[in-house]
């Protein structure tokens, strides 16, 4: 049988990371909350690489923003050339007539 992964929340991970910020040790908090060390670290470092945003993926919130606006420019490229479709389809048609 198989171990299940957990999952951590933004939250908990700002509660432990504001614990290290304190002046407490890595393996204190670690041994507290039952995490990994290396874990913990880990987030620790995205924290402060990612100017204080953090999420459960670890998925900085600007990363997010820039994978937002590169689907939505996807999209409207497509908009826009179903459209010039569209009105090259109305254009020829209008010439026939």
């Amino acid at each position: 049988m198989g171990y299940k992964r957990r999952t951590f929340t933004k939250e908990f991970k700002l509660k432990l990371i504001a614990e290290l910020e304190t002046g407490r040790t890595n393996a204190e908090v670690a041994r507290e909350y039952r995490v990994h060390p290396v874990l913990l670290s880990r987030w620790h470092c995205q924290y402060h690489q990612s100017a204080g945003t953090l999420n459960e993926t670890g998925i900085t919130t600007e990363q997010e923003k820039i994978a937002t606006l590169e689907r939505t420019v996807g999209q409207l490229t497509m908009e826009n050339l179903l459209l010039k479709k569209a009105l090259r389809h109305i254009e020829h048609g209008r010439e026939e007539t």
